[in-house]
């Protein structure tokens, strides 16, 4: 559980830059991490004094899918198709990109760039 790691989960991380399009994983603000960990069962509410930063808020998030073995539903959710839509539609127009190839090629890279921070670790996803 790095900050890296993290960067890359909530939309921080620009993995890839190609043709003036950013490959990430969609941007989640604190309100959406803590809707997603309240979807899996977690006691997350946003604190409007913004007393946590958001990932302080994945941080939380990932530990209770670890803790409840949910971190393969987690990660599931979060490279589900539909999470992308809304970036896609809202950065790019919609005939630049295919949508599909947007969120496997995300997705890949994702994965093999937490994978190499693992690695250090013998671990990987």
């Amino acid at each position: 559980m790095t900050k890296k790691i993290i960067e890359i989960l909530d939309g921080d991380t620009i993995l890839a830059k190609e043709d003036n399009i950013e490959f990430a994983m969609p941007y989640l603000s604190g309100p959406n991490i803590c809707d997603i960990g309240v979807t899996f069962g977690a006691q997350m509410e946003y604190d409007r004094k913004c007393t946590y930063s958001r990932w302080e808020y994945m941080q939380e998030l990932l530990n209770f899918c670890i803790e409840n073995n949910f971190i393969s539903k987690l990660f599931s959710f979060l490279f589900n198709k539909a999470q992308f839509a809304p970036l896609l539609t809202r950065n790019y127009s919609v005939p630049t990109i295919n949508l599909e190839e947007y969120v496997k090629k995300v997705k890949q890279l994702a994965i093999d760039n937490i994978n190499n921070i693992l690695s250090l670790s013998d671990q990987k996803i």
